[in-house]
C-alpha cells in the first residue's frame, strides 16, 4: 500500500529517521534509483495525480494561500509535463468555480499587476 501527498517543500524541511541515512527532495524528472518497486509505485501516483488534475483542484498544497493565474498554470504545465494554452487554461480554470479573485493585485510586478486568486473553500478538499 502506498500513500502520496502533495507539499510545499520550501514550508518542510526533512529529516532522515532511524531507517535512512539520508533524505532530501529530488526533481520529478531526476529520480534517484531506487530500491525494489519503489520506481513503478512512484511512476503509479505520478500517472494517478497527472490523471486527479483533470477532475479535481490540485495544487493549493503546493502553492502559497494567495497566486497569481500564472503560477498555477506553471503548476499545471509542470504536474502534466506538457505545455498549455493559456487563454483556454484561463477560462476552463474559472468556469470550474475552483478559484475565487480575490480582488487584490501582486504588487512589485514590472508591468501589470496580476490578479491574486485562492482555492474555494481548499480546506474541504
Amino acid at each position: 500500500m502506498a500513500y502520496y501527498a502533495l507539499i510545499n517543500p520550501q514550508k518542510f524541511k526533512v529529516v532522515a529517521g532511524t531507517m535512512a541515512n539520508d533524505v532530501k527532495w529530488f526533481n520529478v524528472k531526476e529520480i534517484p534509483l531506487l530500491g525494489f518497486d519503489h520506481i513503478q509505485i512512484f511512476e503509479q501516483a505520478l500517472d494517478r495525480l497527472k490523471s486527479k488534475i483533470s477532475y479535481h483542484p490540485v495544487g493549493f498544497e503546493l502553492l502559497d494561500e494567495l497566486f497569481t493565474m500564472t503560477e498555477l498554470h506553471e503548476l499545471f504545465e509542470c504536474i502534466l509535463d506538457t505545455p498549455m494554452d493559456r487563454r483556454n487554461f484561463r477560462r476552463k480554470i474559472l468556469d470550474s468555480g475552483y478559484l475565487i479573485n480575490t480582488g487584490k493585485k501582486r504588487e512589485g510586478a514590472k508591468n501589470r499587476h496580476p490578479d491574486l486568486y485562492q482555492f474555494a473553500g481548499s480546506n474541504s478538499y
